[in-house]
């Protein structure tokens, strides 16, 4: 029996790799998004926030 609860545990690996997805999804839209003639600032802030937030996740 799990010391961890009855939930269903979720292996470590899938954990990451979606993490890294988050991140490299993040940066693209954000840099496709800086690419543009009129930028916004708001959203590029955000996806580079979700970024960093899943990257200190990661680390």
């Amino acid at each position: 029996m799990d010391d961890e609860g009855d939930g269903i545990m979720i292996p470590h690996v899938i954990i990451e790799l979606a993490l890294l997805i988050i991140i490299i999804r993040c940066v693209y839209v954000a840099f496709t998004l800086a690419q543009n003639r009129s930028r916004k600032w708001l959203e590029i802030a955000f996806y580079l926030s979700v970024a960093i937030i899943a990257f200190s996740f990661l680390v």
